[in-house]
């Protein structure tokens, strides 16, 4: 589809076969506003990033900003941005991956590609892309209840209109915030 002929071809090391590597955590969350996510390597929140949702974000979907219809659309577009921004990290070598959330459908959508609705399905595609074109899949999906995900929350609501003083969370102080990849038609592949 992008122009790449011949067979996929992986390689595998022993490391690779006996499922060693460092732990990765990523960790993701949407509000009606806004996608958050954090990076968590081993034992160390490492990097952040705080998207709102956009124009072409609301166009692709048919969704109104605010709306809290489009929750579960926004917890898995948050996942699939936040596995093409850390794509380098676990993409192409053994880690220990873990994707956690407090959507069922996210994890679902995410981690077997299954989808509810044609929303979920065009993410569901995209992860499955990115899969393919992987020499690993993530390992695990973590339902965290979501009073607990307060870091991935805080982040999503950072531009919700009712925020009067938005300040980063403190266990995120020592954290790099980077930025969400831009969600416009060049960010679905599979369209």
């Amino acid at each position: 589809m992008r122009g790449k002929k011949g067979t996929i071809e992986r390689t595998f090391d022993l490391e690779a076969y006996r499922n060693r590597g460092e732990r990765l955590y990523i960790i993701v969350d949407a509000s009606p506003w806004g996608l958050g996510g954090v990076l968590q390597v081993e034992a160390n929140l490492v990097e952040y990033f705080a998207s709102p949702l956009t124009e072409a974000d609301l166009k692709r979907y048919d969704l109104k900003l605010g709306d809290p219809a489009g929750q579960q659309v926004w917890e898995s577009l948050g996942a699939l941005a936040a596995l093409r921004l850390w794509a380098p990290r676990w993409q192409n070598r053994r880690v220990r991956l873990t994707v956690k959330g407090d959507s069922i459908a996210m994890l679902t959508t995410v981690l077997h590609m299954k989808a509810g609705s044609q929303n979920l399905g065009l993410i569901a595609w995209e992860v499955a892309l990115d899969t393919a074109e992987s020499a690993f899949e993530p390992d695990i999906g973590v339902h965290v209840p979501g009073i607990a995900n307060d870091l991935a929350d805080a982040l999503s609501r950072k531009t919700a209109p009712a925020q009067t003083v938005w300040s980063l969370p403190s266990p995120l102080r020592h954290a790099k915030e980077v930025f969400a990849p831009l969600r416009d038609d060049l960010f679905y592949r599979t369209l």
